[in-house]
């Protein structure tokens, strides 16, 4: 009696969520793009790659205004490089600096590291950390809308 009640149970719902997709605005389709659009990017940015060096230590800050720095030391030598981007906000600035903490689990990296940001408009910005020391900008994408953007990061 159970195992009758869910077969039927089950096909209600797939008759309902089937319905739901045939019915569903266009809004609701555009969403759905935007996801593959967030899905591409995470799928590009991968992990960054595989353990090139000693491990570094990784610091980011906001300046106080929108500008995110970004210093990689490596660990082994003390050598150290520093990269400054432009935000536009300060709130987009802290995200991107909680985004780095939270990806390095603290301060110290021993894989590279990929993260990414939100310039204030519609253009979502890649870096990635070497275990080397080293910080290589890998470019940006136009995200088509600032939320895509924010999405984008929130991914990470």
């Amino acid at each position: 009696m159970s195992r009758t009640l869910s077969v039927l149970l089950g096909a209600f719902s797939f008759f309902v969520i089937n319905q739901a997709i045939a019915e569903a605005p266009a809004s609701c389709l555009q969403r759905a793009s935007d996801q593959q659009l967030l899905d591409e990017v995470a799928y590009r940015m991968g992990s960054g790659g595989g353990n090139t060096g000693p491990g570094a230590q990784v610091l980011a800050t906001c300046d106080g205004s929108t500008y995110l720095h970004v210093t990689v030391t490596n660990l082994d030598t003390g050598t150290e490089d520093k990269k400054s981007w432009h935000t536009g906000s300060s709130s987009l600035c802290d995200a991107a600096i909680q985004l780095v903490q939270r990806k390095t689990g603290g301060t110290t990296i021993f894989q590279n590291l990929m993260i990414g940001f939100c310039d204030g408009s519609t253009y979502f910005h890649r870096i990635l950390l070497k275990a080397n020391g080293e910080i290589q900008d890998m470019g940006s994408q136009h995200m088509g809308s600032r939320s895509n953007c924010e999405a984008a990061m929130n991914q990470l």
